[in-house]
């Protein structure tokens, strides 16, 4: 049997079971891909006509690869306690239980992960809705106060023109009785637009007073909202990047730094150097001391490297 088939194989029917989950935005629970690779006849004509021993240990390298793969965004623990299930997969009959069980729990962290992110976004477009309705609300306060000021300078100009028939009299008229009954007259118009003026003024301001708080009070509001929003993007950002057991960036971030120091040395011909170094025989540490003691060697020295480093 071509241990590459079968390989695969279990690789394609796994894909093919998470892309059915995700297209009908469904869970995936507990033996769903055993019950699916139990009833793919071809599959399962490949699994049967493999000897134990291959079988077995081809599967333990495919699921060591693929949960590597996922061990800086899965919980140290759940990582540990499925190490152990495929270092303990010894019979043929367990394999499909023990792939089911990996494929879940990455499947879980990919979950909770979009979960995160559907989070972010919800909460983005919420904030982005109020500060749209407090911008409104101000555009409505700015259209008031304009039509406000429009009417105050209608007042001030009726006034004025009282004042300007007033002084027309005092010029023209010859009588003394006659100019004080005109000057009355002016002066009671005056003072009545003057007393509504200053009504409209305090009952005006006393509006502002209030909006301009309440906007004060929900920017500040937003402002909070904001800087928390950014806070989480920059904590889930920092984890994207940012390996989980070591502290140290992962593969995607230096591939980024890398592209960054290249452009700058291209624009710049400013010269940067690349150490990359190795832990000598690794793996005999965790095949004598097992995964937990290597993950605090893998600690001890992204402690040593992140003292040395800006």
């Amino acid at each position: 049997m071509d241990k590459q088939k079968f390989v695969n194989a279990l690789s394609s029917r796994i894909t093919d079971f998470l892309r059915i989950i995700l297209s009908k935005n469904g869970s995936f629970n507990s033996r769903q891909l055993e019950t699916y690779l139990l009833q793919d006849e071809d599959f399962m004509s490949l699994f049967k006509a493999g000897d134990k021993d291959f079988l077995v240990n081809e599967t333990k390298k495919l699921l060591e690869k693929r949960l590597e793969s996922f061990s800086a965004n899965i919980d140290k623990k759940v990582i540990n306690g499925l190490r152990i299930k495929i270092n303990g997969l010894n019979t043929k009959e367990n394999i499909l239980k023990v792939v089911d069980d990996v494929i879940l729990s990455i499947t879980d962290s990919y979950f909770e992960c979009l979960e995160t992110f559907e989070k972010f976004d919800s909460a983005l477009i919420e904030l982005m809705g109020s500060i749209e309705e407090s911008g409104e609300k101000t555009f409505k306060l700015l259209d008031e106060s304009h039509e406000y000021l429009k009417q105050d300078a209608q007042q001030d100009k009726f006034i004025l023109e009282n004042m300007h028939e007033m002084n027309t009299a005092i010029k023209n008229e010859s009588k003394l009785e006659q100019i004080q009954h005109s000057i009355l007259n002016r002066i009671n118009v005056i003072t009545s637009t003057l007393e509504d003026k200053i009504v409209n003024k305090e009952v005006y301001t006393d509006k502002v007073s209030d909006e301009l708080e309440r906007v004060k009070s929900e920017l500040n509001k937003y402002k909070k909202e904001t800087e928390k929003l950014k806070s989480q993007i920059n904590e889930c950002q920092l984890e994207m990047i940012t390996d989980k057991l070591t502290g140290l960036h992962r593969k995607d971030f230096f591939e980024t730094a890398a592209n960054s120091l290249i452009g700058r040395n291209n624009r710049m011909n400013e010269p940067f150097s690349i150490i990359i170094f190795d832990i000598d025989d690794f793996k005999k540490v965790n095949d004598t001391y097992g995964h937990i003691t290597g993950d605090e060697v893998l600690k001890k020295c992204g402690e040593i490297v992140r003292r040395r480093i800006r």
